[in-house]
């Protein structure tokens, strides 16, 4: 348990230092508060890594033998349609622009910094079929990126919806 102080204004801060290893498998509400408030930084986990990695072996290998909803057809109305192979790096990308509007109230820094984390902790858990790189490169953008004009609260996506999820 890390050593905390309390300033006069009643605010807990930890003395802690160093950065935070997300596992996929837990992720101690201290080291929630120290990545947003931007104190630590995260680093991915070597077998959380590993992990994410045999997740897109496997989705790859399955969307290759099949249809698979969101990554060889179309999403929604469109799930019908099949998505050709040599555009599947092109439909992933243009699935998740049109997901990406910036609508809504603009959320505060801490709290993205904090939604960053959990997110990439989830996805390291594994299973979500995602390249690698996209989970190393969420995970840096925590680390380089004050994400305050970046995020803005969008009520269509929600922590089960496919493009939050994966």
């Amino acid at each position: 348990m890390s050593s905390q102080i309390v300033d006069a204004a009643g605010a807990v801060s930890s003395r802690q230092t160093g950065p935070v290893v997300l596992d996929g498998i837990g992720l101690r509400v201290e080291d929630v508060v120290r990545l947003a408030d931007g104190t630590a930084r995260p680093e991915p986990g070597t077998d959380a890594m590993k992990r994410v990695a045999e997740s897109w072996d496997a989705a790859r290998q399955i969307a290759a033998t099949g249809r698979v909803y969101g990554r060889s057809t179309g999403v929604g109305a469109n799930r019908n349609e099949d998505v050709p192979t040599e555009a599947a790096a092109e439909h992933g990308l243009r699935l998740l622009r049109s997901h990406a509007g910036a609508i809504g109230e603009e959320l505060p820094a801490r709290q993205v910094r904090a939604m960053l984390a959990v997110r990439a902790n989830q996805l390291l858990a594994g299973g979500a079929g995602l390249r690698p790189t996209v989970v190393a490169r969420l995970v840096a953008l925590k680390n380089v990126y004050d994400p305050a004009n970046l995020f803005r609260l969008n009520q269509n996506i929600r922590p089960g919806h496919p493009v939050a999820v994966g």
